[in-house]
């Protein structure tokens, strides 16, 4: 572990903390392998959706996919959406592409029907961990062709009435999110240990970019509050999300500052600082930026140097992800495709440090590949040094 720029007695206390964690980890490899079983049911619902809109419904006939679009109104913002997943249908062996954008239903597609589908509905419930991932996946595929078309919005399924359960379920209560959530924040806990007595103890200020429902806050803040926390910035882009953590977490701690912030726009222009942070981090939320170069200098601008930047992203693409979150606006917003897993707007972990280098951070390691050598995970933490 020498080659790791944090001192040994760090690794060490990581490897401790998590060397009894196997039954974690299979849990969430349990996770994730229910997840994709979940996912292909979305498939098959997707297309029989289709086939009720006499599109793909009988075996070998060709569509081209001007002709979805035109049939379901698709709107622009979505066009990208459709052909991903009619890329996966043709994965999955449900679809033939004889041609560019040109597919037909297989001969294995023509067994999905109602009934088909409804028996593996009733299957799935045996997840019983997954609940709420089937009540969301459940709710949008019942207005997915209507949410194509903008006759629909799909943030009224994910915040029905406004309500934050939903989502506060999928993001808190899986092993893959609290696992990931628990290591990013005793990995900011324990870097900013280690700087703190390197500078003296002078006070510390940390930047949590695009908080959402603090799921990562939640376990951050009372592994920092024993610390010397100067500012601790919890931000986000959605007024809602700000609120909801003024109301969660605001009289526990005092050295909690709450703003909006954009990652698709200068730090210096929303009153940012260069050089003000000793830790930036973020959940999920980082893939998100429009231009990945430059939200990764922004945030490189905006640390201190020997800062730390750690990001908690998913590292595999997910038709789960892609069936249900690929409605949202910011989704598909991305312009460097060539920096992206292919159809996705997530990065893998080589494409993350590769970026990361380019900033240039001196030092960037996964924690993945420290911790859990040779095992497929879905998420992985990104660590890099300024």
């Amino acid at each position: 572990m020498s080659h790791i720029f944090l001192p040994d007695k760090f690794l060490q206390q990581l490897e401790t903390t998590f060397s009894s964690s196997l039954p974690e980890i299979q849990n969430i490899l349990c996770f994730q392998d229910e997840l994709i079983e979940i996912s292909d049911w979305g498939l098959k619902s997707f297309l029989l959706a289709l086939q009720e809109n006499h599109l793909l419904a009988y075996a070998n006939k060709l569509y081209h996919v001007d002709e979805i679009i035109e049939k379901l109104s698709v709107l622009p913002i979505y066009h990208k959406l459709l052909n991903t997943l009619l890329a996966r249908l043709v994965d999955k062996g449900l679809l033939n592409m004889p041609n560019q954008q040109v597919y037909a239903l297989t001969l294995q597609a023509t067994e999905i029907t109602k009934q088909s589908i409804s028996k593996e509905n009733s299957m799935l419930a045996r997840h019983l961990g997954l609940a709420a991932h089937i009540q969301l996946l459940e709710a949008t595929l019942e207005n997915y062709l209507p949410i194509l078309a903008g006759k629909e919005i799909f943030l009224s399924i994910l915040f029905p009435k406004g309500s934050f359960e939903v989502v506060n379920k999928i993001y808190q209560d899986n092993p893959a999110a609290d696992f990931y959530n628990k290591l990013t924040a005793i990995i900011i806990r324990d870097f900013l240990t280690y700087t703190w007595s390197k500078k003296n103890k002078t006070p510390l200020n940390v930047l949590e970019v695009g908080a959402g429902i603090g799921s990562t806050t939640a376990q951050a803040l009372p592994l920092l509050k024993p610390l010397a926390i100067n500012e601790y910035h919890y931000t986000d882009i959605s007024a809602a999300f700000l609120a909801y953590g003024i109301e969660k977490f605001s009289n526990e701690y005092d050295f909690l500052l709450f703003s909006k912030f954009n990652i698709n726009q200068p730090a210096q222009d929303q009153k940012f600082g260069r050089e003000s942070y000793d830790a930036i981090f973020a959940t999920n939320a980082i893939h998100n930026a429009c231009n990945l170069n430059e939200t990764i200098m922004e945030l490189y601008s905006m640390l201190r140097p020997g800062g730390v930047l750690v990001l908690n992203e998913g590292i595999i693409r997910s038709d789960y992800s892609t069936i249900v979150y690929g409605l949202s606006s910011n989704w598909w917003s991305f312009t460097d495709d060539n920096l992206r897993i292919k159809n996705s707007p997530l990065l893998s972990t080589a494409l993350w440090k590769n970026l990361l280098a380019m900033a240039p951070f001196n030092k960037i390691f996964s924690l993945n590949e420290i911790l859990f050598p040779g095992i497929k995970m879905d998420q992985d933490i990104i660590v890099a040094i300024k």
